[in-house]
């Protein structure tokens, strides 16, 4: 059980110190914690007292990590996400997996709404760790084929120090990849696929490609020399 309440208002900065809550609420949240050794399904109670500031003439009450009256938390709900948007499991599916989880049935339409609801948030997330990898001293990258609703498409994936990144696109072409690494100033480390070529960075490749390629033309002329 956890107690929340404001020591001071958050918009004025009256204290609240002497002073008791005029009102209170409880919240139950089922939440997923991710530890080393897994996940872990919390239940909490929260009973939140609100105090009423005479400069701004409002209660104020304090504002748990989680959605507006959800009964479920952020870990739950981007563990949900996650099934559909890396796995594609289908939503009849995820309802049944939080179902057998936690006892709460969700519905096909949640699903879709937290989606929706978060994608813009998730998209200012991955721009910003663009920003991370242009703004960084080098940049592997590499392309695999991945095929998405019948068609043939390719991840790019590009790896620095401190991100990494998948970029789905049609096409394997350097366009799929140049306008994204506008700004970028370092080293690109790849492999010696042709599209990399006509990328404006400096380059190096792969150490493990370069002497595999340096193998294979050994190879070669030991050939030619005992034909």
């Amino acid at each position: 059980h956890v107690t929340l309440e404001y020591k001071s208002c958050p918009d004025c900065g009256q204290s609240f110190r002497g002073k008791k809550p005029k009102d209170s609420y409880d919240r139950y949240l089922l939440d997923l914690l991710f530890e080393k050794r897994g996940k872990r399904l919390i239940a909490t109670h929260y009973t939140i007292q609100g105090h009423y500031c005479d400069r701004c003439e409002k209660l104020k009450y304090p504002r748990i990590d989680a959605p507006p009256k959800a009964r479920l938390g952020w870990g739950l709900i981007t563990w949900a996400i996650l099934k559909r948007v890396a796995r594609n499991m289908a939503f009849d599916a995820i309802a049944a997996e939080i179902l057998d989880l936690c006892g709460e049935q969700i519905s096909k339409t949640t699903l879709i709404r937290w989606l929706k609801k978060t994608t813009k948030p998730l998209l200012k997330i991955y721009a910003h760790l663009w920003e991370i990898a242009v703004n960084s001293k080098y940049i592997h990258i590499d392309e695999t084929g991945a095929p998405l609703n019948g068609e043939n498409w390719w991840l790019w994936v590009l790896v620095t120090k401190k991100v990494v990144i998948y970029h789905a696109h049609a096409s394997r072409g350097h366009k799929a990849i140049k306008q994204k690494l506008t700004g970028f100033v370092g080293v690109i480390i790849s492999d010696f696929w042709s599209a990399y070529n006509k990328l404006d960075q400096e380059q190096q490749k792969c150490l493990v490609h370069l002497v595999r390629e340096l193998k294979e033309i050994i190879y070669d002329k030991l050939k030619q020399k005992t034909n």
